[in-house]
């Protein structure tokens, strides 16, 4: 659990980082994110991403692993995030 609650930490700053005028202050913007994922093109169950992703949007976590599960014994076996 601890950390899944420091990811969440960790995120909120990111969006409240996005959202930061230069006076300090948070700012009204708008962030657009899509629900569907961008490997299976279906709505995302279980939202994941990159450690050392600085974007908001995420990937259907289950969608990924079952995709790098399969391909763990092919060359082009790719861990890496589909939104970057």
């Amino acid at each position: 659990r601890t950390n899944t609650t420091s990811t969440a930490a960790s995120e909120v700053r990111a969006i409240r980082n996005l959202l930061q005028s230069s006076e300090g202050e948070i700012g009204v913007s708008k962030i657009a994110v899509s629900l569907t994922c961008p490997i299976s093109l279906k709505r995302i169950v279980d939202p994941g991403k990159g450690r050392l992703c600085e974007h908001v949007q995420c990937f259907d976590l289950t969608n990924f692993l079952r995709m790098n599960a399969d391909l763990v014994n092919v060359s082009n076996c790719n861990w890496r995030c589909p939104v970057c």
